[in-house]
């Protein structure tokens, strides 16, 4: 039977001088006879069922043309889609050649056998093709999904190690961070180590300032002193030079 169409009749048995049944096996006892309009029928059949298988393997030719170039790029998508249209081109394809070979058994006259003879052998060579094109894009797929594993892998690595980058870009940052404050730290401490030295001086020539006006208030003290000292005892020894020479002193004697 046809796809998506009603059984085609055979040839009117009434146009049949003799009339021989086929089994479904074709097998038969005596071939039939054709008359001019069993010929005419025959033959228009003969054109149907020819006409649609020929229709449904032009679809799998399709596939075929393009094949290579599809297989070479590797989509597994495009793949998947290419796998399930030979799938249904397979089903109607087998459909109409099924329906052709058993009408040409079922007729089973010179003509029909022959025309069977023909399209037997060559319906077996066109299975044969569309299961090795079958097979081609299994293995194009099979590849196809490699591909795509071996590529997530690799994104993977390559995720983990950027993210190992990542991580020793930040951990080079602290320490730069961590290097640049000790840094900083130590400058501190060297500024504040040389302002107490400065400290330290100014003090020590505050002290000895100090120290030198005290000596000083002390020297001019003790001038001061011995020049009044020097003062009194001229001024005393004046005294007594104005006194009379021969006078005697009496001095009181204590009782």
């Amino acid at each position: 039977m046809a796809s998506g169409g009603k059984p085609i009749p055979i040839v009117d048995e009434e146009e049949s001088e003799e009339e021989t049944v086929l089994s479904e096996e074709g097998e038969g006892k005596r071939l039939k006879t054709q008359t001019k309009k069993g010929m005419e029928q025959f033959l228009t059949f003969l054109k149907k069922y020819s006409s649609q298988e020929q229709k449904a393997w032009t679809m799998i030719e399709e596939i075929l043309v393009d094949i290579d170039e599809n297989i070479d790029q590797k989509n597994f998508k495009d793949l998947r889609k290419i796998k399930a249209e030979l799938q249904q081109f397979k089903r109607t394809y087998f459909d109409c050649a099924n329906d052709f070979l058993s009408f040409l058994k079922r007729t089973n006259t010179r003509e029909s056998n022959e025309e069977f003879s023909i399209q037997e052998p060559r319906f077996r060579k066109r299975s044969d093709i569309i299961d090795q094109l079958m097979n081609r894009i299994e293995d194009a797929l099979l590849d196809a999904a490699d591909t795509i594993s071996r590529a997530s892998g690799s994104e993977g690595s390559r995720s983990q190690s950027r993210s190992s980058v990542s991580e020793m870009s930040k951990s080079r940052v602290l320490l730069r961070q961590k290097a640049e404050a000790e840094k900083a730290k130590l400058a501190f401490v060297r500024q504040q180590v040389d302002l107490q030295t400065e400290k330290s001086k100014i003090e020590g020539q505050i002290q000895i300032l100090n120290q030198t006006c005290s000596a000083a208030i002390a020297d001019a003290e003790a001038k001061v002193f011995e020049r009044e000292e020097s003062e009194t005892k001229s001024e005393r020894n004046s005294i007594l030079d104005e006194l009379p020479k021969d006078r005697d002193v009496v001095i009181p004697k204590n009782t």
